[in-house]
């Protein structure tokens, strides 16, 4: 045989066990997979919800890295849930308007009512009831669930936008007004629902609206890096209506449920801040994280921080906020912690290749050191006991006038 083929036979053969090597590292590497959705019931896309994916097997609901396990509580996928303060009892909804109590055995029906295409819900502070929007988003329906009465009361159909005001008794809401659209505080409590005038020409459009006692409103476009994005605040009392923010391509702002913190998202240059329930004390966090993986708990930060989004924009395709919002990618996420006191960085979950299920978490909230959330790979709701952390409560101010 010539040299020549004795040296090609060589190579192939090098060749065939580095490939062989390669395969069999690969193939140990857990890889993320998409959820399938379902749309059969909705005109909406329905966000991380399809097959059952056992993330933690079933005959261990308990998987544990690090500092912190997780633990599935839902026995279905949910839209999203919230937790009675009273009772730290878990309630979630589906996509089709179902509401259950998520228990240690058989999840508990509370109501079998259902609605067409939900498109959000704003639990009350104390979780006693829940206000649902539903139907076209640009001509919504609105709803009111009360979990102790385990009941709904629809609202009126001239409200557009709505939030929750002084308590679960108010809200604020945006309604029709002749050709425009104003402003009003709506009392629940009156039969029928009584409206009271607070701004009259409120036409700005695709706008989220917060309360925050005694007299501040706060307005932020819905985020989208198709437009450029603001931040308002409205004095109640005196109309003062305040730019906080000038435009901003993609800005994404969000209060926390715990109502404690507002976590602000800049796509343009990937930063991202938690301030008070008041917009004030603000402070840059020290990793890029969404503002819906994010809650506060004393003075310590926990979010859930995406591993995998690539954020060089000269490189990447990826849009933020929009492709995460329309579960066009999912996230495999850590958790970490931030005190904003010590400035000390945490790693309670890190979700290496290596880690036995992948974690794309949205909407935490955070009660009796319990942090509860929905993983968007499976859509169901788990739960995991923080690490000890520092108590003392955050730096608080007086509320904007």
């Amino acid at each position: 045989m010539k040299p020549i083929y004795k040296y090609i036979i060589g190579l192939v053969v090098v060749l065939i066990i580095v490939g062989y090597v390669f395969w069999v590292n690969s193939s140990n590497v857990p890889q993320p997979s998409k959820p399938a959705t379902n749309n059969s019931s909705s005109t909406l896309p329905v966000a991380g919800v399809g097959s059952q994916v056992d993330i933690i097997p079933t005959n261990n609901p308990t998987s544990t890295i690090k500092d912190i396990s997780f633990i599935k509580l839902s026995d279905g996928a949910a839209f999203d849930f919230w937790v009675l303060k009273d009772t730290g009892e878990i309630y979630y909804i589906t996509t089709n308007g179902k509401v259950y109590a998520a228990k240690r055995g058989d999840d508990v029906e509370i109501s079998n009512q259902t609605v067409s295409a939900l498109n959000n819900i704003d639990p009350s502070l104390d979780g006693k009831k829940v206000l649902a929007s539903f139907g076209d988003p640009n001509n919504p329906q609105w709803g009111v669930f009360d979990v102790i009465d385990k009941t709904w009361r629809p609202l009126p159909s001239d409200i557009l936008q709505a939030s929750w005001g002084t308590d679960g008794d108010q809200l604020i809401a945006t309604t029709r007004d002749g050709g425009g659209v104003k402003l009003s505080f709506v009392d629940l409590k009156k039969t029928p629902f009584e409206f009271t005038t607070i701004l009259r020409g409120f036409n700005l459009s695709d706008t989220l609206i917060k309360f925050e006692a005694p007299q501040t409103i706060f307005v932020t476009e819905k985020p989208s890096y198709s437009y450029s994005g603001r931040f308002w605040k409205l004095n109640t009392k005196t109309l003062d209506f305040n730019l906080l923010i000038s435009p901003q391509r993609g800005l994404w702002i969000r209060w926390n449920r715990e109502n404690n913190a507002v976590f602000k998202f800049f796509p343009e240059n990937n930063t991202s801040f938690v301030s008070d329930q008041n917009n004030n004390n603000e402070q840059k966090l020290p990793f890029i994280a969404l503002p819906s993986k994010c809650s506060l708990q004393g003075n310590v930060v926990f979010c859930f921080v995406p591993e995998n989004i690539p954020l060089d924009k000269s490189f990447s395709s990826t849009i933020l906020p929009d492709d995460y919002l329309k579960s066009k990618i999912y996230t495999i996420d850590d958790v970490r912690s931030y005190d904003i006191n010590t400035k000390e960085i945490g790693v309670p979950f890190n979700n290496s290749p290596q880690a036995p299920f992948f974690v794309d978490g949205k909407n935490p909230e955070i009660n009796n050191n319990v942090l509860y959330f929905i993983n968007k790979f499976d859509g169901m709701v788990y739960s995991a006991d923080l690490p000890a952390i520092h108590q003392n409560e955050v730096s608080t101010s007086t509320p904007s006038q």
